[in-house]
């Protein structure tokens, strides 16, 4: 939208970036730069680009009228969510897993991110049903505020970052419900090959390969982590439902959900038992 009105526009209309045949627009954010004025901004629903593409063809001049109903609101009081299972061994390293709270007002944040936030807190249950006692402490955050600040992931890494307790990995995540695929890494090649070696276990989740890439908004950010981890669910669909009112709890398969479930808190396991 900046680029717009940098160049004199007086409003964006764009076609969601969606995978499905729908007329179900999608949302998000909207980034100004400094001293550009902001212009109204909407996205069009796959159905209604096409209409108003063939409207432009058949009438070049044809004007639109933009009528908003968004609000910016104050901020308010809010928290990041956490538990944890305390280490028997090495208590004060940490093992973080968790996936973000809030949600757009479309939809009901099913895939987006409720599904990562669950299988975050199953990771300690698991443990729990299992009668694990993980050597190193593993604990569950569910950060606020990642959709339009990430108040609550600066938050927390400034607090892991600045603390005598040791952040081994981080892992987030946030890209919906599918079929375990793969785990991205942000760290070093030695760790990273780590992990890799650790695939055969994986692959009884579903897990294909482990690749050197970012996590996620709310773990990338704490640096003082020695490995930071996004989990990578099959995202084919993603974009079918992605910040949009298909974002439904009932296009969750729950076989896949409970795979996701399995192989972070594999994982976990491997890097409780081994380090990294």
């Amino acid at each position: 939208a900046d680029s717009v009105a940098k160049y004199g526009g007086i409003g964006v209309l764009l076609r969601s970036i969606t995978t499905k045949y729908d007329n179900n627009p999608h949302t998000g954010v909207v980034f100004y730069a400094d001293k550009v004025e902001r212009v109204p901004a909407v996205a069009v629903g796959y159905l209604d680009s096409d209409f108003l593409r063939q409207a432009l063809i058949e009438d070049p001049e044809l004007e639109v009228n933009f009528k908003l109903n968004s609000k910016w609101f104050p901020d308010a009081q809010s928290y990041n969510v956490i538990g944890e299972i305390t280490g028997t061994k090495y208590p004060d390293e940490i093992i973080t897993v968790g996936g973000h709270i809030d949600s757009w007002d479309l939809g009901v944040g099913a895939n987006d991110d409720a599904t990562g936030c669950i299988q975050s807190m199953e990771v300690l249950d698991l443990f729990k049903r299992l009668n694990i006692a993980p050597q190193r402490t593993i604990r569950c955050v569910l950060f606020i505020n990642e959709e339009n600040g990430s108040r609550g992931a600066n938050a927390y890494a400034q607090f892991a970052d600045s603390s005598l307790q040791k952040t081994i990995a981080a892992m987030e995540a946030d890209a919906g419900s599918g079929s375990p695929r793969d785990f991205s890494v942000d760290s070093d090649s030695l760790t990273i090959n780590k992990i890799k070696s650790w695939i055969p276990v994986l692959s009884e989740t579903g897990i294909l390969r482990v690749r050197k890439g970012g996590s996620g908004a709310d773990v990338g950010g704490i640096k003082s982590a020695i490995a930071r981890i996004g989990y990578g669910p099959d995202g084919q669909r993603y974009f079918d439902y992605h910040h949009s009112d298909n974002d439904q709890f009932s296009i969750i398969h729950p076989r896949e959900f409970e795979l996701g479930s399995a192989a972070m808190a594999t994982l976990i396991y491997m890097i409780d038992q081994e380090g990294l």
